[in-house]
């Protein structure tokens, strides 16, 4: 089955169940479903044709981009590895190619292939990440403009967002289509029916998660096969909890101090929950994991005088929340299994937005490291704080420049008995990107 008679069946579902339940009619479905396969053959399209569809490179740039030295040397090693011709009949052609003439000339010429299947080879070989990584590295394209083709190719929206994008339903609608018919639906089973990812990909990825021992979201999310976004919309369909990115979302000043009484700093540090707007007797929590909305449960028999309402958001939103809110960052520290059963406590955040000015912040960190250090036995004497402080500093710089933003959070974590700092970008309003996605750069600095 193609991928558009899986997109069909997938949405014919999803579809259906919203205009039997009365949510939806057949026309705006109609719309819906015409706006995705528009989008299921542009993700088809070859990645030079959404290098030019996007205004990054002009079609003149991609010819002469595909007649370079070395994208050419790459032809021939294609041409050589796909079978078409045998070891002596590429030796021939290479005898025969004239002084400004290029091997696929050569093979159209002698009849091995014509125009049109030699134009399909390179584009299933050629025409992607070889190719952009090369543009990249000839300054024709921007990383920013890199990552935001590979985006378009690979990000596919399923039948029930572009509806909610629409205005046509909303998630709270989505949802309640699910719970009617999909009783306690896995995350795997959700990604599949709002298609999102295919059978083999969630396949691959549940056998990595026996290994690994991170969740499915994780592990999808860290890999960049679904975004951070398309994560928690599948999770509030699973646990019947509509998910908003908040973009923009302020306090009211005046409701501060009437939402710190109904939840204390502790309280929500505990349980991850948080207090967003009161109405009246309206109170809306927000939850960053959707298991903890049995906590609103209990808040709800203990406020009996409020209607509580509870949305999902992610947990980069939910720690921007938190320390607006209480003035004091989450405690967001881990609990590592360390040699003979002891167990280690590492504060695994510090959010750096200016080195300068957060030096506090990256003595804090040191410290940290060399403590762990010393409860893991690696070495007694301390390292050279000047050289850690410029370690942090040059990672900072590093990662800003190449994700376009201005704070980084950088994690301790024991790993295998060594040590590693890890990094991640932290972007305004959660814009998607890789890295973000993924939610760690990788930044060794072992002993």
């Amino acid at each position: 089955m193609d991928l558009n008679s899986e997109i069909i069946q997938s949405s014919s579902k999803v579809g259906a169940l919203l205009v039997k339940e009365g949510f939806l009619n057949e026309e705006n479905l109609r719309r819906a479903f015409d706006i995705q396969q528009k989008e299921a053959e542009e993700i088809k399209m070859p990645f030079s044709n959404i290098l030019v569809k996007k205004g990054f490179l002009t079609e003149e740039q991609i010819k002469k981009l595909m007649l370079h030295p070395e994208i050419q040397k790459a032809v021939e090693s294609v041409i050589r590895e796909s079978g078409l011709i045998n070891d002596r009949e590429f030796r021939e052609c290479l005898n025969k190619k004239g002084p400004f003439e290029h091997l696929g000339d050569v093979l159209v010429r002698e009849g091995y292939v014509n125009e049109s299947e030699l134009e399909n080879l390179l584009k299933r070989n050629l025409d992607g990440i070889k190719l952009g990584k090369f543009a990249l590295k000839l300054s024709m394209l921007t990383e920013k403009e890199l990552e935001d083709a590979f985006r378009f190719k690979r990000y596919r929206r399923a039948l029930g967002e572009i509806l909610c994008d629409l205005n046509l339903i909303t998630l709270s609608e989505l949802n309640l289509v699910f719970q009617k018919y999909n009783k306690r639906l896995r995350l795997g089973e959700i990604l599949l029916q709002q298609d999102i990812i295919d059978k083999n990909i969630l396949e691959k990825v549940l056998k990595e998660q026996n290994h690994k021992g991170e969740t499915l979201g994780q592990i999808l999310v860290r890999r960049s096969i679904i975004t951070v976004d398309q994560l928690y919309f599948a999770l509030s369909v699973q646990y019947n909890v509509p998910f908003h990115n908040l973009d923009g979302f302020v306090f009211y000043e005046k409701q501060k101090g009437a939402l710190r009484d109904i939840i204390g700093r502790k309280y929500a540090e505990e349980n991850f929950v948080l207090p967003l707007f009161l109405n009246g007797n309206n109170l809306t929590l927000a939850v960053s994991n959707p298991s903890k909305v049995e906590v609103v449960h209990e808040l709800r028999a203990v406020n009996s005088h409020l209607r509580i309402n509870c949305v999902l958001i992610t947990d980069e939103k939910f720690e921007q929340l938190f320390a607006i809110l209480y003035g004091e960052m989450l405690d967001t520290s881990k609990t590592f299994n360390i040699n003979g059963g002891q167990t280690l406590l590492v504060h695994d955040k510090a959010i750096v937005s200016n080195p300068e000015t957060d030096s506090p912040v990256i003595d804090k960190l040191y410290e940290q490291y060399e403590m762990v250090k010393i409860k893991l036995g690696i070495e007694s004497q301390r390292s050279d704080g000047k050289l850690f402080k410029e370690f942090i500093e040059d990672n900072y710089r590093t990662i800003c420049n190449k994700f376009h933003c201005n704070k980084v959070s950088f994690y301790i974590e024991p790993l295998n008995g060594k040590m590693e700092i890890l990094a991640a970008p932290i972007v305004e309003n959660n814009q998607v990107i890789k890295a973000q996605a993924s939610a760690k750069e990788l930044m060794q600095c072992q002993d």
